[in-house]
């Protein structure tokens, strides 16, 4: 993995010193590519490349980059990892002496040279974002990968145009980056930004599957060259059948993530998605694999146990680290330097701390993200088609009774919510609960998923002047004219949550500790495969994950893994109204957020007053975005 940037200049005029910059941005990314860093400038045509480099696939100094082709045209500067490279260095010895060739980066560089960049598109595998300068038709062309697992950031200011792995680099270049509201809003409701949305007026985040083309006329042209929504023909085949071939492409995904000339490890948790990848990774090694895995001293959060008898029934060289509250809460200083952006997905925590662990020993990582989001793992699809079969379609007045009974218990907190036998040992019950009250005012299949994926239903009124942006959620409608109520969350959560929320917590919590993580369930080949699948076996309500399960059960006892699903989970509820009770008052400091004039501090210090903090999620929202404005905005 690696940090990339790149600037043009589009005005004469301006002239400023790409070599210093592009250096002094690099330093920023250190973190990404501390093997090694470099520059590429044309003062010429007013571009320049930075790169920082991870090494993991050639570690010798002629896979260091920015990289010139063999033919001079074009200048990579890429992020990620091509799996398929020795593949399409044979298809390019057709055409040019690749001999000797052992890096990633050089074959894709020309195989873009011989290919083109459409071609290179169908025929590459892996995860990547880069940007590539043509000095013949002086344009630039920024890509990433399919599934969006690596980032770019990029604006046209100031007759700048500008792209980074980071939104940190953004500072280096520009100085009157503004804080939108609008997208602060979204950020509010879902704990993250979506794309192509940023925190900042004007700065963009790549969607998946993006090429972006700045041309030696200014324009700007984005396309989308990929789409999970794309129709296949779906299998004939039975079910044993669609399991079985689920197994063979998920062994070749994990083979494919394999390739290293380091150390590689796996991240067990102890979950279906996990463990899976790290069994067949057991499978297809020679050596014993290693895994990562830390556990809480407290125990209603600890899961440490299964992936300790996971690694012990498949014989891995098992890593544990069990941490303490204060472990956690001594990360939450380091969020805005670790993110970059607001980013409140509170298992940003524990993703931080495991990542960090397992640096210490690898530098390469293979993770089960992506398994919920194909093989149907999120509960939310479950509830809401039981909700959209039930409650939704009561009387008014009836929804209307409920809901108030509803949120007459949240609003006196009864005890009774925090008894652990009465609420069926289910975690964070009483925020459940208000969840299910908000889904009563829902007046469609869209707004009962949107509900469900909100922290707040009315973001705007702790932000002043300001109004959401559109995104997939509210322009979701042909979507559901085309696919079933579940198949239409599969996708959003494909498009939107995967890519912004769990994605971004990854990649941006490893790199930070140089920490390269690998995700075979989003490979091409078992995207295209899972496209053919029925969502009767990927979305099934009554038997979430079936074919992952079916898969596991060859590999592992059923008791190792079937249990109610936990995810890395922290106290926030606790936390809020006790440790970080202090914290709360002094970052969302009343007379501070009035002479800031972002936030509306009417609107906050009645979410914050009463004497427990119920909404614990969206107050959390607030913290993480104020720490962010404070520390990342500071002179």
């Amino acid at each position: 993995m690696c940090g990339i940037s790149g600037i043009i200049e589009t005005n004469k005029v301006v002239q400023i010193d790409k070599k210093y910059h592009l250096e002094q941005i690099n330093k920023t990314m250190h973190h990404r590519g501390p093997d090694s860093n470099g520059c590429w400038v044309d003062n010429k045509n007013r571009v320049g490349f930075g790169h920082c480099r991870l090494s993991i696939i050639d570690l010798s100094d002629s896979a260091n980059q920015p990289m010139t082709s063999e033919n001079g045209r074009f200048v990579l500067t890429f992020n990620g990892e091509i799996y398929n490279f020795v593949k399409l260095k044979n298809d390019l010895s057709k055409y040019i002496d690749v001999k000797g060739v052992n890096s990633d980066t050089k074959i894709l560089l020309e195989y873009v040279s011989v290919f083109g960049i459409e071609k290179t598109l169908q025929k590459i595998e892996g995860m990547y974002a880069f940007g590539i300068w043509d000095k013949i038709e002086k344009n630039l062309i920024l890509i990433n990968d399919r599934v969006g697992i690596k980032p770019i950031y990029w604006c046209y200011l100031d007759n700048i145009f500008f792209f980074a792995s980071e939104l940190s680099a953004f500072k280096k270049i520009f100085n009157n980056l503004q804080v939108d509201p609008d997208s602060l809003t979204n950020y509010l409701r879902h704990g993250y930004i979506p794309a192509p949305w940023t925190i900042f007026k004007n700065v963009n985040k790549f969607q998946p599957a993006t090429v972006l083309n700045f041309s030696s006329n200014k324009q700007i042209t984005t396309k989308q060259y990929w789409d999970f929504d794309e129709k296949k023909e779906e299998y004939k085949y039975s079910q044993k059948k669609i399991i079985d071939s689920t197994e063979d492409i998920l062994k070749q995904a994990v083979s494919n993530c394999m390739i290293s000339d380091v150390k590689i490890a796996s991240f067990l948790s102890g979950g279906i998605d996990s463990s899976l990848i790290t069994a067949l990774m057991n499978e297809l090694s020679p050596s014993k694999v290693k895994t990562f895995t830390i556990g809480f001293e407290d125990k209603n959060y600890d899961e440490s146990v299964y992936s300790k008898k996971i690694s012990q029934h498949l014989k891995t060289e098992h890593n544990e680290m069990i941490i303490s509250s204060k472990d956690l809460l001594n990360v939450i200083p380091k969020i805005s330097n670790i993110y970059s952006e607001p980013f409140a997905d509170s298992s940003q925590i524990p993703t931080f701390i495991l990542s960090q662990y397992t640096s210490s020993s690898v530098k390469v990582a293979l993770s089960g993200d992506g398994g919920d989001e194909l093989f149907g793992g999120y509960n939310r699809y479950k509830y809401s088609n039981n909700f959209y079969k039930t409650g939704y379609r009561l009387p008014k007045n009836i929804k209307t009774f409920i809901k108030k009974i509803l949120r007459y218990i949240v609003s006196k907190n009864y005890s009774i919510l925090q008894n652990k036998n009465f609420t069926f040992g289910i975690p964070e019950f009483n925020n459940k609960i208000e969840k299910i009250s908000n889904l009563f005012d829902a007046n469609s299949r869209a707004e009962i998923y949107r509900i469900l994926t909100s922290y707040t239903t009315t973001p705007n009124i702790f932000v002043k002047e300001a109004n959401e942006k559109d995104t997939l959620f509210s322009s979701s409608k042909s979507l559901l004219d085309k696919h079933s109520f579940e198949k239409y969350m599969q996708i959003l959560d494909f498009k939107t949550y995967l890519p912004d929320d769990i994605l971004a917590k990854v990649d941006r919590a490893s790199m930070n500790v140089s920490l390269e993580t690998r995700v075979p369930f989003l490979e091409k080949i078992v995207l295209e495969h899972v496209k053919r699948i029925s969502p009767k076996y990927t979305v099934n309500n009554s038997n979430q994950k079936l074919i992952l399960k079916k898969i596991l059960k060859k590999y592992l006892p059923e008791n190792l893994f079937i249990r109610p699903k936990k995810g890395f989970s922290i106290p926030l509820n606790e936390w809020l109204n006790g440790d970080l009770k202090d914290l709360v008052k002094s970052t969302l400091n009343q007379s501070k957020l009035k002479k800031q004039g972002i936030l509306n501090h009417i609107s906050i210090d009645n979410l914050i007053s009463n004497k427990t903090i119920k909404n614990y999620y969206l107050v959390w929202n607030l913290i993480v975005f104020q720490i962010w404005y404070d520390d990342f905005l500071k002179e």
